[in-house]
């Protein structure tokens, strides 16, 4: 395998083909952020841009149920601890069709958000209301993070709470019915 600046010789399935030097830039950049299991992703990416003769569609096309899920799920996964969602895989499988096409439509909460409110508006308990905890929001609001205490305690314990929430979401997506301004 020949490598210059300018491309990159790669064999895959037999044929060779020649990737620009975008693709250096993508191993330079996971290689300074050890991210590695994003490269993958992005060297298909760019060669279904640059060399692929195939049109890439945005978003995926997805048939069946079993994929719907997977793809709901691999593309929230830092929002759900993984043995929660695994108790509850088969009960989204068990879902109809048309519920399945609702469930991109959660309004989940994000961890990563939720820790930067903690870090600069916990005291106020805006956290807390960020991941609908409405009682220990006011009561975080009253107490003034109970003199600070409360506030380190929730850096450390927010992102669970972020994802306790969005197996709450989750779970009642799974358990409560359609209802009427669903059904419209």
């Amino acid at each position: 395998m020949k490598i210059t600046y300018k491309s990159v010789a790669k064999k895959k399935g037999g044929k060779t083909f020649f990737v620009t030097s975008m693709r250096l830039r993508v191993q330079r950049l996971a290689a300074a952020t050890r991210s590695r299991g994003c490269l993958t992703f992005w060297e298909d990416i760019i060669y279904n841009i640059f060399v692929s003769k195939e049109r890439l569609e945005f978003p995926p096309v997805m048939h069946d149920k079993k994929s719907k899920i997977d793809f709901f799920l691999a593309s929230r996964q830092k929002c759900f601890d993984v043995k929660d969602v695994m108790a509850l895989y088969n009960s989204l499988l068990a879902l109809p069709d048309e519920r399945i096409d609702k469930l991109f439509s959660l309004q989940l909460v994000s961890p990563r958000i939720a820790f930067i409110l903690s870090v600069f508006l916990g005291v106020l308990g805006v956290d807390r209301f960020y991941c609908r905890s409405n009682k220990l929001g006011i009561a975080k609001l009253f107490t003034i993070a109970a003199c600070g205490f409360w506030w380190v305690g929730d850096l450390f314990v927010i992102r669970e709470a972020a994802r306790l929430t969005n197996y709450k979401i989750l779970r009642n997506f799974i358990i409560n019915p359609v209802k009427e301004e669903d059904a419209d």
